[in-house]
């Protein structure tokens, strides 16, 4: 039989104390894990015709839709970086550089293409099933402006070319401390698009 001295018994329901105490600290980990990555995960809602899409099989992207005050490239770059996002879809999404000419022998503007019937026409024009629109409704960006927190809403539409209507419509957003996500912008920017990529081709493929 073991004979404990008062130290090592002392020791011993030291020991038990912290091991009990420490226990849950995986589950609280866990915890402000999920708090973390939930400040960088954008909402997304929308709506979306899934038998109107059967037809589609060309689409086109028009540049988005700035805020005032943006930089220039700052639309096409949105158009370009959605289309990454597409590539799953069933669809084929028609060449950008095409686009940029289309709009410039219309001499059309940015604000135009917030009309369906204009965004259809370009369309129509490229031999297009459908268009998507997009606009940059928030940008804020911390490392310009360091009192807020970085934030980005983005809306989307796709028009029918045919029939002119909108078949699909949907939005995400997101904020984050800087402490949750480096380069925030960056990191915001892309799980937004991601999101809203994720969305379309979704509602194409459930048809």
């Amino acid at each position: 039989m073991t004979t404990w001295t008062p130290w090592q018994e002392r020791a011993g329901r030291l020991a038990a104390r912290w091991s009990r105490a420490i226990r849950p600290l995986p589950s609280i980990l866990a915890v402000l894990l999920l708090t973390a990555a939930s400040a960088c995960t954008p909402s997304v809602q929308g709506s979306v015709s899934p038998q109107r899409f059967a037809t589609l099989r060309r689409i086109v992207l028009l540049p988005f839709a700035a805020p005032e005050g943006a930089p220039r490239g700052f639309s096409e770059s949105f158009a370009d970086e959605m289309s990454s996002h597409l590539a799953g879809a069933r669809f084929a999404v028609l060449d950008r550089t095409r686009v940029v000419s289309a709009l410039t022998s219309r001499e059309i503007l940015g604000g135009d293409l917030a009309d369906p019937a204009v965004a259809a026409d370009v369309g129509e024009a490229m031999g297009a099933d459908a268009v998507l629109v997009g606009r940059v409704v928030a940008y804020h960006d911390q490392a310009l402006s360091p009192a807020v927190d970085t934030s980005l809403a983005i809306s989307v539409r796709i028009v029918d070319v045919r029939t002119r209507e909108v078949i699909l419509s949907t939005s995400s957003e997101a904020t984050a401390a800087a402490s949750f996500c480096s380069q925030e912008m960056t990191c915001l920017r892309g799980k937004v698009m991601s999101a809203i990529g994720h969305f379309i081709v979704e509602g194409v493929d459930r048809e």
